[in-house]
């Protein structure tokens, strides 16, 4: 019986705690979401892309709130072709969105086609 637990024992440090890290880089985290200088109000901002069942791709947009009064921003999500250009649409607008005090929002933003290869996504409280 000892020298089944000890094979056990030595077996599992193998498998478990001999293991090597990989030396291929972790992928870089691309920046899509830019916030005006003035925006520190708002936290844990987070993008994601998903694509609806007709392979149109919608940009979910959501965050927190971290001001004790209600507050308005401005969003526009431009999106952009293969090519890397700004593919010109009505969709690309800016949008006011009315945040409550301490409270998360999302927001969402879908393309005017499919073929789309990026988006940014752009945040202020004001727009010129």
């Amino acid at each position: 019986m000892r020298i089944s637990l000890l094979t056990l024992l030595l077996g599992s440090l193998c498998l478990f705690g001999c293991a090597t890290t990989s030396t291929v880089p972790a992928p870089t985290q691309v920046q899509r979401v830019f916030l005006s200088g003035s925006m520190r109000w708002i936290e844990n901002i987070r993008d994601e892309l998903s694509y609806n069942d007709k392979g149109v791709p919608t940009v979910l947009v959501s965050g927190t709130s971290n001001s004790r009064l209600r507050k308005e921003f401005f969003i526009k999500t431009e999106w952009l072709s293969r090519s890397g250009q700004p593919i010109k649409s009505i969709l690309s607008r800016w949008e006011r969105v009315t945040v409550q005090p301490k409270l998360p929002f999302t927001t969402q933003a879908v393309a005017p086609r499919n073929d789309i290869s990026d988006y940014r996504v752009f945040i202020t409280d004001k727009i010129k």
